[in-house]
C-alpha cells in the first residue's frame, strides 16, 4: 500500500525538529510503515499532486494555524480538500508541542481570519500567499469549527504512554470531545536515533531544551541548580540566555550515552501522559532519568521517582544497576515494534473499510 505522510509543519512533513536532535511522530511512523510492507512517502503538502503520486492513504499533521505552523497549515489543509473529493482515506496525527495551543489558536481564526492571514502572510516571510490562504479559507475555517464543536471528521492520533490504558483526562480536554487514538512509538526510536557507544560514563547530568523552562524547572523543583554535585551539561537557554545548540550527532552519540543522568523537565506544553522522546533515549543508554512529570511516575513507578542528590553518592556499580533497573522496566511498560506495527495497519485498515 502507498501512504503519503504530510502535514502543517516541516517536522510533521519529514519527521524531525530541525531545531533539537529529536525525531517526532511521523518520523517513527516511517520506519514501522515501511518494515510492515507499505510504501511510504514523505512530502511538503504544496509539493503533492495526488493525481501523479496516487497514495492509497494519508497521514495528515494537524497543527495551529499561527507562528512557524502557518507555513505549511494552508496547503495541509487544501490538501485535506483534495483527498476527501477523491476519496482518498485520511488519519490525522499532532505533535505534543501543539496539543495545548490547538484549540485557542482555532478559536483566534474563527474570530478573524482576515486579520490573522494579514498578520502571516503579509511579512514575506512566511511561506504562501495572502491569495492562497484566502482561497482555503472555508476549508480551513471549516475543520476549525467542527474541532471546537467536538465533531472532527477523521480520528487524530496522539503519541502516549500507556495507550491501551483510559483516556488521559489532561490531554482529552484540549480535543474537545473529538475521537483520539493513542500510540506508543517507543520501540522505533532505536530504528531513527540509534545511539552511539562511550567506554566509560561520566557523572553528569545532561539537560536540553528549545526554551528556558529546564532551568525554571530546575530552581522550582530543587532549589537551584548548584545544588547539584554533579556538573549538568546545559543545551539550549539558562536564565534567559540563548546558549550552544548540540548537534543530533553529539547529542545521540555523545551526550546521552557518556551521561549517567539524563533530565527531562516539566515544561508548559507537557500534559497527562504524553509520550517523551528523552525517556527512551535513556533507556537506550542505560543512563539514569530524572524527571517530576507526575502523570509519568505515576505510569512508570518507584524506580523512576528518587532524589537526584542521593544518587550522585551511588558507586558506579550502583548508578548502572539503576540505569538497567529502569530500563528494564520502561521496555516492559512501552509497546514492541509488533504492538506498533498492528495498531498502525488497524488503524488504516480501519479508515478504509
Amino acid at each position: 500500500m502507498k501512504i503519503l505522510i504530510s502535514g502543517s509543519t516541516r517536522t510533521q512533513c519529514f519527521g524531525y525538529m530541525g531545531l533539537r536532535p529529536i525525531a517526532c511522530l511521523s518520523g517513527f511512523m516511517q520506519p514501522i510503515l515501511e518494515n510492515a510492507g507499505h510504501e511510504v512517502i514523505m512530502a511538503y503538502p504544496d509539493a503533492v499532486d495526488l493525481g501523479v503520486l496516487k497514495p492509497d492513504f494519508i497521514f495528515l499533521g494537524l497543527s495551529p494555524a499561527s507562528g512557524l505552523a502557518a507555513n505549511l497549515s494552508f496547503y495541509a489543509y487544501d490538501l485535506y480538500r483534495q483527498a476527501k473529493q477523491v476519496q482518498i482515506p485520511v488519519v490525522w496525527f499532532v505533535d505534543d508541542k501543539a496539543i495545548n495551543q490547538i484549540p485557542s489558536h482555532m478559536g483566534s481564526w474563527l474570530r478573524g481570519y482576515e486579520k490573522r492571514v494579514d498578520a502571516l502572510c503579509g511579512t514575506g516571510r512566511r511561506k504562501g500567499t495572502k491569495e492562497f490562504a484566502m482561497s482555503v479559507k472555508d476549508t480551513t475555517l471549516g475543520l476549525f469549527a467542527k474541532f471546537l464543536e467536538g465533531k472532527f471528521p477523521e480520528p487524530i492520533i496522539v503519541a502516549m504512554w500507556n495507550p491501551d490504558g483510559e483516556k488521559d483526562p489532561r490531554t482529552e480536554k484540549y480535543f474537545c470531545g473529538n475521537r483520539t487514538i493513542y500510540i506508543d512509538p517507543s520501540s522505533a526510536v532505536e530504528l531513527v536515533e540509534p545511539l552511539g557507544k562511550v567506554e566509560q560514563k561520566k557523572r553528569q547530568w545532561m539537560i536540553a531544551n528549545l526554551g528556558d523552562y529546564g532551568t525554571i524547572w530546575l530552581r522550582k523543583t530543587y532549589g537551584s541548580p548548584e545544588h547539584f554535585t554533579w556538573p549538568l551539561i546545559t543545551f539550549g537557554k539558562v536564565d534567559k540566555v540563548q546558549m550552544p545548540r548540540a548537534s543530533q550527532p553529539d547529542m545521540l552519540n555523545i551526550h546521552y550515552p557518556e551521561s549517567w543522568g539524563i533530565m527531562s523537565p516539566s515544561y508548559p506544553m507537557s500534559v497527562g501522559r504524553l509520550y517523551r522522546t528523552r525517556f527512551a533515549h535513556a533507556a537506550l543508554a542505560k543512563s539514569i532519568m530524572l524527571s517530576t512529570h507526575q502523570e509519568t511516575i505515576d505510569y512508570f513507578g518507584s524506580t523512576f521517582k528518587f532524589d537526584p542528590l542521593k544518587i550522585e553518592q551511588y558507586s558506579d556499580a550502583d548508578l548502572a544497576a539503576l540505569g538497567h533497573l529502569q530500563a528494564t522496566v520502561f521496555w516492559q511498560k512501552t509497546w514492541s515494534r509488533v504492538e506498533f506495527t498492528q495498531r498502525l495497519n488497524n488503524i488504516i485498515n480501519e479508515a478504509l473499510r
